[in-house]
């Protein structure tokens, strides 16, 4: 925007833009419960769509994980403990349990996006997710007024929701010549899973873990 200075002349200034467009918070939450919904469907096509509550496994730890494709009662520390919540998973596919657990590894420590996608996915049912658009960035070029002063180049970076000033000018008439493309950071920062990361490289490689372990379980 320009702006007449009270002292007279007139001076530029970048404006955010914010918040972002409800459409873009929208699509984030789609996406990552589209991701996460395309594993489900995995078990759903084992048991020919026969038991739709089962859902893709996810645990915490990797021993949690194990336990959960137990097939058959143990006695733990004396208190006899009856099969795990994916036996069904399991029994219908021998051996998928020690595949997922080691190949896949959908749990906290295991290397993949899948246990951030699951956490994700679990947030979003309860609020928005939210991301944030930081910093934003716009260059100006060839900047003159009345009185022929000029600017070749200016740069301003600002936060979201921000102002900022870029020049001032003595004169009136300030007229920008061109603009340069307009560049802003969109970041998901979600506290305990996923901090301050750019959103589409994340939704990229989430997008691209799922359809390997979909590959891979088919095979």
């Amino acid at each position: 925007v320009i702006e007449d200075e009270p002292e007279g002349g007139q001076g530029i200034r970048i404006v955010s833009i914010d918040p972002l467009p409800a459409s873009v918070v929208l699509a984030l939450g789609d996406a990552v419960h589209n991701l996460r919904a395309a594993l489900d469907y995995v078990v759903s096509e084992i048991f020919g769509w026969r038991n739709t509550r089962l859902t893709f496994p996810m645990h915490e730890t990797r021993e949690e994980l194990v336990a959960s494709f137990r097939t058959a009662p143990e006695v733990v520390d004396g208190k006899t403990k009856g099969k795990g919540g994916n036996a069904a998973i399991e029994e219908a596919v021998p051996g998928i349990g020690t595949f997922i657990t080691d190949e896949i590894r959908p749990y906290k420590t295991g290397g993949s996006f899948l246990w951030h996608l699951n956490k994700l996915d679990v947030r979003d049912k309860h609020r928005l997710l939210i991301p944030v658009l930081v910093p934003q960035t716009l260059t100006l070029f060839n900047i003159t007024d009345d009185n022929n002063n000029r600017i070749g180049r200016a740069t301003g970076i600002i936060s979201q929701g921000g102002k900022v000033g870029i020049a001032n000018f003595s004169a009136g008439g300030v007229k920008i010549e061109s603009y340069g493309e307009p560049t802003a950071e969109i970041l998901l920062h979600e506290p305990g899973i996923i901090e301050s990361q750019s959103v589409l490289p994340t939704l990229v490689n989430m997008s691209q873990t799922v359809a390997e372990t979909i590959d891979r379980i088919s095979e």
